[in-house]
């Protein structure tokens, strides 16, 4: 068994140190690790980890698109997929395993994810897809007292620490990419997770498999100037950031979701909505036209609709 490892780093050099320390420290030895840079050169990365591959980018190909640019370089079997600002314990390999044991239609594995700056909050224990279509870190920001320490079935793994098997990235890959290029960070994970989902692929959650993720290192750079705005990560973000968020919530839902059950949830996701666009009404006005100015991301989505619900029906086909 071949395990591999893709770190995608943007002007961390701190955080990216404490996360290869903890990879080559893996009671499972990784078959290889593979850091894409999309940031300033770093420097003294080949003298402090001579085994580890670094891809320095002149552009910022941002998480989406250095993801695919690892895992295209990557030969194993099964790929770890990690931020810069994540902490593996030692064991955490070696535990994340054994849920591809658990079955056959299993292609990703989260472990328990603790803040970093405080472990015994949680960051994430698995992703799930909320009712207006919302990422849900299940578990976020809440005491660990050990409600989330049985293991089991999740829709989907965070994209800061993902365990995947490389057999269904290559199925469930879209026009070559197997994270969507496109949204370059910000729902990335979930719209992977959803269209594995759909091609009948599974989802694991193991407790014993634990690290440490400093959520929103390099993103929150705006604090709110209201305080009951905070803890809200998107009012952090800058103009830019806030454009990929949005826009990528719609390219997910147009790609992924039926009409049926997009029907059936249509108050939740309308109430979100209304909260949505009160606030850039209120805070953000002039991201209003950037937004709607450019609107190809919606024949895009829709052309990848097409291709996911294709290769959807030729997998019923062969069932």
């Amino acid at each position: 068994m071949k395990v591999g490892c893709v770190v995608v780093t943007y002007s961390n050099e701190a955080g990216l140190f404490q996360c290869l320390d903890s990879l080559i420290d893996q009671t499972f030895i990784l078959e290889e690790i593979i850091v894409v840079n999309n940031g300033k050169v770093i420097k003294d990365i080949n003298n402090r980890y001579p085994s580890v591959s670094v891809v320095d980018n002149e552009k910022n190909l941002f998480y989406a698109g250095g993801l695919n640019q690892g895992i295209k370089m990557s030969r194993s079997d099964f790929i770890l997929c990690l931020n810069d600002d994540v902490v593996l314990e030692k064991n955490f390999l070696e535990e994340a395993l054994k849920g591809f044991d658990k079955d056959e239609r299993i292609g990703m594995v989260s472990g328990k994810v603790l803040s970093i700056s405080n472990n015994r909050i949680i960051d994430s224990t698995g992703l799930f897809l909320g009712r207006n279509r919302k990422p849900l870190e299940r578990g976020y920001q809440c005491l660990d007292n050990g409600e989330y320490d049985r293991e089991g079935f999740v829709f989907g793994v965070s994209g800061a620490v993902g365990l995947y098997k490389r057999e269904m990235l290559e199925d469930i890959a879209c026009e070559g990419d197997y994270f969507d290029s496109t949204y370059k960070m910000f729902y990335e994970d979930i719209d992977l997770c959803w269209r594995a989902q759909r091609k009948g692929w599974k989802a694991y959650y193991l407790p014993e498999a634990v690290a440490y993720h400093q959520r929103g290192k390099t993103t929150k750079v705006n604090p709110p100037a209201l305080p009951f705005l905070r803890k809200y990560i998107f009012s952090w973000l800058d103009k830019d950031l806030q454009i990929f968020f949005i826009r990528n919530r719609y390219r997910t839902i147009l790609k992924n979701d039926s009409w049926k059950s997009f029907l059936k949830d249509s108050l939740y996701i309308i109430a979100y909505e209304l909260c949505l666009w009160f606030y850039l009404l209120v805070f953000r006005r002039f991201l209003i036209y950037n937004i709607i100015s450019d609107l190809a991301f919606i024949v895009d989505s829709l052309k990848k609709r097409k291709v996911i619900l294709g290769q959807n029906k030729n997998i019923f086909k062969r069932n």
